[in-house]
This record gives C-alpha cells, sequence and structure tokens, in this order.
C-alpha cells in the first residue's frame, strides 16, 4: 500500500480491510478462519482408519497419538484450506516415541502424515519437530553423576 493511499484511507476514516465488527467495533480484519477448532490428532485418525491396520496396532497408535490431542487447530476459508496451529501443546511425548520402536506403527504413522492434504503442512511439521526434539535429546545424568560425589564436592574449585 502507497504511502498516499494510507494517508487517505486515514483521512476519510476507512480501512484497507472490510470490518467484522460484529457490533463491538473490536476488529477491523476478516475473519479468514473457517469451521470449528479440532485436536491435531483429528485429521491423522483419519488417515490412519483408511489404512485397515488390524485391532492391535490402532490401539497402540491411538494411545501413541493422543499425546497430541492438547494440540488445536483450524482450517482457512480459502482454497485450498490451511491448517492454522491454535494451540500447539502436548503432554509426555513417550507414547508416541515408543511407536517409532516398532517399523510397522512407524510405517502407519508416516503414511498418515505423508498422506495429508498440502494445506495441512504444519501437523506434518508439529509432529515432525516432537519427534526430533526428543530423539535430539541425550541423557547425561549418568556422566554427569561423579559430580555429586563427596570427593567432587570437596574438592576445591
Amino acid at each position: 500500500m502507497s504511502h498516499t493511499h494510507a494517508t487517505n484511507l486515514a483521512a476519510t476514516g476507512t480501512t484497507a480491510w472490510p470490518t467484522n465488527t460484529g457490533g463491538s467495533g473490536a476488529s477491523a480484519r476478516p475473519d479468514i478462519l473457517g469451521g470449528p477448532e479440532q485436536s491435531v490428532i483429528d485429521p491423522l485418525r483419519d488417515r490412519l482408519s483408511e489404512l485397515g491396520l488390524d485391532v492391535d496396532a490402532a490401539t497402540r497408535l491411538a494411545e501413541g497419538l493422543s499425546v497430541l490431542a492438547p494440540a488445536r487447530f483450524r482450517l482457512t476459508a480459502t482454497e485450498p484450506p490451511l491448517v492454522v496451529l491454535r494451540s500447539a501443546t502436548t503432554v509426555d511425548p513417550a507414547p508416541l516415541l515408543d511407536l517409532l520402536t516398532d517399523d510397522d506403527l512407524t510405517t502407519a504413522l508416516e503414511l498418515a502424515v505423508g498422506g495429508l492434504p498440502p494445506g495441512y503442512w504444519a501437523i506434518s511439521a508439529f509432529v515432525a519437530n516432537i519427534v526430533h526434539l526428543e530423539h535430539s535429546r541425550r541423557r547425561v545424568g549418568q556422566e554427569l553423576e561423579w559430580l555429586t560425589t563427596p570427593a567432587a564436592l570437596a574438592a576445591p574449585s
């Protein structure tokens, strides 16, 4: 937007965006989000159901994916729709990481994540980020244990 156009808009009291105030005058941008908030696991569960997994595998995947349930998203009202993460919280990712020790479950999860529509890339990135962060962390407690021995504590620094 040019400086002149912005000045003219300010002088006339209009905005560059159509208002969506709902009577309160609070919002000056259109609502581009369509549909209700959903859990991140909803589209993954839909994709997994299409894979025809046996009951045991489906149960284990549902338990592992439950750590993603608190994360919420909405879709944009655009074509094609895009995922907008509204909350990216999770609980302890251990059940999700336990899935990755089984090759069949790992493959099923990869197929589910990889089979999401292109506009759902934020969900794929969210899952990949959780897995990457947890695999990148190195347990160092045992290596630092010697620092808490009486000899180490008594030594001058």
